[in-house]
């Protein structure tokens, strides 16, 4: 009997250590998962905080679009104004630069204006870019006939 009461009280030592160690320990490693989540949402809202920002820049810091796939095109050449007409008939947006060149159809001689450019939104219509002439030049080359009116792309200056 001696030996059934000594393995008892080892198996109930056993029991009792377990049982401990599983009140103990449990909570130490729930709190352990639980810190652990806690990081994993910070990472993953700081780095969903950091993706709209640089959407939101890039937004703000608009593509260059190509003049050339906005065909047709309205010109009409007024004084030393050059003034050009278009639609964006597609879901992109961004920069349009151009640059008006005036050329006399006789003479062949041009001049070519100053720089313009516009903000295009998906799908605007009736989008208007004017142009400056300098009116000396225009007024040399373009006298006493009607000058030609193109548009070009102006890339970016550096």
């Amino acid at each position: 009997m001696h030996w059934i009461d000594r393995s008892e009280k080892v198996g109930r030592l056993i029991l009792w250590l377990v049982l401990a160690a599983a009140v103990l320990l449990v909570p130490i490693e729930y709190i352990k998962q639980r810190r652990v989540e806690a990081a994993l949402r910070e990472t993953v809202r700081k780095e969903e905080v950091q993706r709209e920002k640089a959407e939101k820049e890039k937004a703000e810091r608009s593509e260059r679009l190509p003049f050339d796939s906005f065909k047709p095109a309205l010109r009409l050449l007024d004084n030393a104004t050059g003034r050009l007409w278009f639609s964006n008939v597609s879901s992109r947006t961004g920069v349009v630069c151009v640059a008006g060149v005036a050329t006399n159809p006789t003479t062949r001689m041009s001049t070519e204006s100053l720089p313009a450019c516009k903000v295009v939104t998906p799908y605007a219509s009736n989008i208007e870019l004017a142009v400056m002439f300098a009116g000396g030049d225009l007024r040399v080359i373009c006298k006493d006939v009607t000058c030609d009116l193109a548009f070009k792309e102006v890339g970016d200056i550096k």
